[in-house]
């Protein structure tokens, strides 16, 4: 059995590949370029590994309360994402962000109920 040849391939005209010299000629693509897939696989893992976690539903709880509260201010990673123009590196960089500033404001909410747990006792 033989494969016979596509008609249409003599239609094709490809222009012929230009190799690079070397690595350093290569096109380089700004770390900025990957944004896409970075928040793709950052989405997989999520999927994978926390969605059931009780925290991490809590999290996007928190996440969807203060976005209510703050409208345009705070913005869930997927709502900068689907919803706004927003360069998928720069949203991801904005959420990291947004996630630092919610982790540290718990944190110290927490630690300001501590002390005045501890100060009541002790009073």
């Amino acid at each position: 059995m033989s494969c016979r040849p596509c008609p249409d391939r003599e239609l094709i005209n490809f222009p012929p590949l230009n190799r690079a010299e070397s690595a350093r000629d290569l096109p380089q693509i700004p770390r900025t370029g990957y944004g896409l897939a970075d928040l793709a696989v950052d989405s997989f893992i999520e999927t994978r590994d926390k969605a059931a976690s009780k925290t991490f539903r809590a999290k996007k709880k928190l996440d969807h309360a203060l976005e209510a509260a703050l409208p345009g201010i705070y913005l869930p990673l997927y709502t900068m994402v689907t919803f706004t123009g927003m360069p998928y590196a720069k949203a991801a960089k904005r959420a990291q962000i947004q996630d630092a500033l919610v982790y540290v404001s718990l944190f110290v909410i927490a630690a300001i109920l501590v002390a005045a747990m501890l100060w009541l006792v002790t009073t």
